[in-house]
């Protein structure tokens, strides 16, 4: 594959002009609505998952 995605490009656009506590809102519901998809569980506060790294 060569190039960029447009699609993926679009989206990475977006994410850049929000406000940083609008992103972090976005990326916690993401992330809620993920591990309830897949039968997980939330990561605790403070481990690298939960912080986002």
């Amino acid at each position: 594959m060569l190039g960029f995605d447009t699609k993926i490009m679009r989206k990475v656009i977006a994410v850049r002009k929000m406000d940083q506590a609008e992103r972090q809102e976005q990326e916690s519901l993401l992330d809620v609505y993920l591990h309830a998809i897949e039968g997980g569980q939330l990561p605790e506060a403070g481990t690298p998952e939960a912080v986002g790294g």
